[in-house]
């Protein structure tokens, strides 16, 4: 008797399924690159209220997360 595999494991083998997973995982880990990044320069840069020094953080933030990627 053959072993019956189950919904899971067929969808698991198929490869759109591995790589949008794959994409997945690359995504998250770049916001989660872009979202460290932007808190901890919050935490560094002076003046961070200005809308020049917020724009700035937010571009090296979000360049650090898309170079991750």
């Amino acid at each position: 008797m053959p072993a019956r595999s189950t919904l899971l494991q067929r969808v698991s083998e198929r490869r759109g399924v591995r790589q949008f997973v794959k994409f997945g995982i690359v995504g998250a880990s770049g916001f989660v690159v872009n979202l460290v990044l932007f808190s901890l320069l919050q935490l560094i840069v002076p003046n961070r209220t200005g809308a020049v020094q917020f724009y700035s953080m937010y571009s090296v933030a979000f360049l650090a997360g898309g170079v991750s990627n």
